[in-house]
């Protein structure tokens, strides 16, 4: 008898094909901002511009002297409609958790539907059976 592995229900689920340049975004932001709130945006039109599939970032450090706006084109796939979208993050943190993450490797981000927490796969693209599964709790979104 074979046992049945249980799948959970997720939100969303980022995939950063590209950790290099996701980690240099968290290297520019950090400094001024410690607690990054982020969007997850799925084919989002704004204006005349194409549809953004996504990250999107738009905070101001603690003294609101500096606002840093940014955005991060990854796959994003939800499981029925994009739900619990915004997220908040300690910078610091999060380039921790992903400091030993190289450029061949790619990046998943899960927020499961049950879960106060994100869920950060990481995996060397020519070996994706060797997972590092990391978790990072959520802050409040201001």
């Amino acid at each position: 008898m074979s046992k049945r592995q249980k799948t959970r229900t997720f939100d969303w689920k980022l995939t950063l094909p590209t950790p290099q340049t996701f980690k240099t975004l968290l290297n520019i932001v950090e400094p001024t901002v410690s607690n990054v709130p982020f969007q997850v945006c799925k084919g989002i039109q704004e204006g005349t511009g194409a549809p953004f599939t996504g990250l999107r970032m738009d905070c101001m450090n603690s003294s609101r002297v500096c606002m840093v706006k940014a955005a991060y084109e990854c796959g994003v796939t939800v499981s029925t409609e994009l739900r619990n979208e915004l997220f908040c993050v300690d910078t610091d943190m999060l380039r921790n958790l992903l400091r030993d993450v190289q450029a061949s490797h790619e990046i998943e981000m899960i927020r499961y539907t049950d879960s106060p927490t994100v869920t950060i796969n990481t995996h060397d693209r020519a070996d994706p059976t060797n997972w590092s599964i990391s978790t990072i709790q959520l802050m409040d979104v201001d």
